[in-house]
């Protein structure tokens, strides 16, 4: 298998062409992007929707093929207490991410070399999967309850990254 691992993306559209090419380059079985589409000190402010919605159409066009993370900038258009979302544009990011919000995930898994990882924007400490997810053999259990209702189940995932980030 085949995997391209893209961080954040902060309003750099550019990136997408670069993920086309490579991808056509390399053919990945699976592009997972980590999140934090929106929102960059250097750019115009409106080009988080543009971004937003590059990101968006990417996964509609390839649907099984690309994985949309949620990164601390998306959350906190949705209302969570994460890093940096500029309020001019408030309701229309928040309006764009609810609308779609089944196209993005919280977590994903891989597997390489006959091992499984899980990749999220801002990882899972050993810590946070004892206290808040029920310790190593019952955190993926827990993690798919957690997609199945997306909006009602993002603040244990703020609260880990806020945890994290200690």
């Amino acid at each position: 298998m085949k995997y391209l691992f893209v961080g954040d993306i902060h309003n750099h559209d550019y990136m997408f062409n670069d993920i086309y090419r490579l991808d056509k380059e390399y053919d990945f079985n699976r592009i997972i992007l980590f999140g934090d589409y929106v929102d960059d000190w250097n750019t115009d402010n409106h080009k988080s929707l543009e971004t937003l919605n590059t990101a968006i159409n990417m996964k509609q066009n390839m649907q099984d093929k690309v994985t949309l993370l949620l990164g601390n900038h998306e959350l906190s258009y949705l209302g969570y207490p994460c890093s940096g979302h500029k309020s001019e544009l408030e309701d229309v990011v928040r309006q764009k991410l609810e609308e779609n919000i089944d196209l993005f995930d919280f977590y994903t898994s891989v597997e390489c070399n006959d091992k499984d990882y899980v990749c999220t924007h801002a990882g899972l400490t050993n810590g946070y999967i004892e206290n808040f997810l029920g310790g190593k053999d019952n955190w993926c259990y827990i993690l798919n309850s957690f997609s199945k209702a997306k909006l009602r189940n993002l603040l244990p995932f703020t609260v880990s990254s806020y945890i994290r980030g200690r």
